[in-house]
Parts: C-alpha cells; structure tokens; sequence
C-alpha cells in the first residue's frame, strides 16, 4: 500500500498534475494566439462588411479589453482542458461549440461565459455543418502549408549549403545527428513561416462562416439591409416590421383605375 500501486489517492493526484499542465499550456497558447485571433477577426469581418479598417484599429478591440480577453481565454482553456481529460477526440466538442469565441468576443463586445455561450447558441443545429466546413479547411491549410513550407524549406536548405560554414552552426558530433538537427530546424521554420502566411485566410473563412450562421439563424442579411434603409433595428420591431408603402405611379389610383 505504502508503494502508491492501487492507491486512489495517488491517482487523483497524477489526474491533478496532468491536469494544471494541460490547462496551463491550452491557457498560455490560446492566450497567445487569441490577440491576434481577435484583430483579423475584426479585420476579417470590416472586409466582409465592407468597412475601412486599419491595423490600428483591428487591434484596438482586443487590446483595449485585455483583462476581459484573458478572463474568456481561462474559461476556453479550461473547457478545453476538462475535455482532454476524457480523451483527445473529447475535445472536438468544445472546439465546435467555443469556435466563434473570438469572433463574439471582438464583434459582440461578449466576454466569459457569455461568448462561450453565445458561440455555442449560434453552432447549434448547425453542429454538422460547422465540423464538415473544420474538415474541409483542415485539408486546405494542411495543403498550403506544404505548399509553402516545402518550397521554403528547400530555399533555407540549399542556402545554408552554399554558405560557407553554414552547416557548422548544426554540428553536434556525428554526421548523421548533425543533418538531423539541420532538418528539424529548417522544417520548423518553414512551417512556422508558412503557418504566419495562412492564418490570415483561416480566420477570415471562420468570420465568413460565423456570419453565414447569423444569416440563417437569425436573418443578420436583412437587418443589414434594414440599417442601410435606416430602419430602427429590428428585434425593436418585434414580429411586426414596419409597413412599407406601395409607390403608386402618377395618374394611376389606388385600385388601378385611371
């Protein structure tokens, strides 16, 4: 007993180990990409909107409510790190669901619990549409990062022959080690270079399908359209928009008798 084999205790402490390192690092890495997540998101939909944007202002969304933004990223690691516990495919679920957190967060102005759930509320019914589109810009960016990352690789390799003394800088004993290093080195930074260049068109896809969603949930096209004829918003319409008079041409009467 005293060897820990069997015992619950030391089992639920192995849990509780695996899992501060787990949500620690979900937390650190979203944390780390949500900035920038959150500024093409805003870029992304001003695009699509129509908007002037500049890089000042993509950024001012999630800058200016940092201590907010970090609030919603520790719920977002946490749902993500509760799933893993499970089993890796576990997080598939909340992936879906929390898929719009930055577009809400940066968009909505929604922060917490609110985005998380806010994000979910528009996926669901539309859960299977979401995971085919995830699918389908998975192959695509897994395409263009060997795309790119291939050619670059390449490039960085065959600079680093030419230049003299290059491989020096890997060398690590044997030869073999050496080249190892070499390669390990030189696809990182391809693929990181390549990944800086594709994140761009992934969050734009998300913003155009997080907007695809409000149109069919909650008819966000017509209420654009609305705001462009000056309408009141329309949930202050309830169930009973306004009344729009018929043009009637001159000379003509109301029941069409001249």
């Amino acid at each position: 007993a005293n060897s820990g084999d069997g015992d619950p205790f030391s089992a639920l402490s192995a849990l509780g180990s695996l899992f501060k390192v787990t949500g620690g690092v979900l937390f650190v890495s979203s944390f780390f990409y949500a900035i920038p997540f959150c500024a093409l998101a805003v870029a992304s939909s001003n695009l699509y909107l129509g908007k002037p944007i500049t890089l000042r202002q993509a950024y001012r969304a999630p800058l200016r409510r940092l201590s907010k933004l970090l609030w919603t990223v520790l719920l977002y690691a946490l749902a993500m790190a509760i799933a893993s516990l499970f089993c890796v495919v576990g997080v598939i679920w909340p992936g879906i669901a929390f898929l719009f957190a930055a577009q809400v967060f940066s968009l909505e102005d929604k922060t917490g619990v609110a985005a998380l759930k806010r994000s979910a509320q528009l996926v669901s019914t539309y859960s299977g549409r979401v995971f085919g589109a995830l699918c389908l810009l998975a192959v695509i960016h897994f395409v263009m990062v060997v795309g790119i990352s291939v050619p670059l690789g390449y490039a960085f390799d065959s600079l680093l022959r030419i230049t003299p003394g290059g491989h020096s800088i890997f060398a690590a004993g044997d030869l073999r080690q050496t080249d190892m290093i070499r390669q390990e080195i030189v696809g990182q930074t391809s693929s990181g270079v390549a990944d800086l260049l594709v994140l761009p068109f992934i969050i734009s896809v998300i913003t155009v399908l997080y907007y695809d969603l409000r149109v069919r949930k909650e008819a966000f096209d017509i209420e654009l359209l609305a705001r462009d004829l000056n309408y009141a918003p329309l949930p202050a319409f309830a169930n009973h928009p306004p009344a729009v008079a018929m043009p009637i041409s001159p000379g003509v009467g109301v029941r069409g008798t001249r």
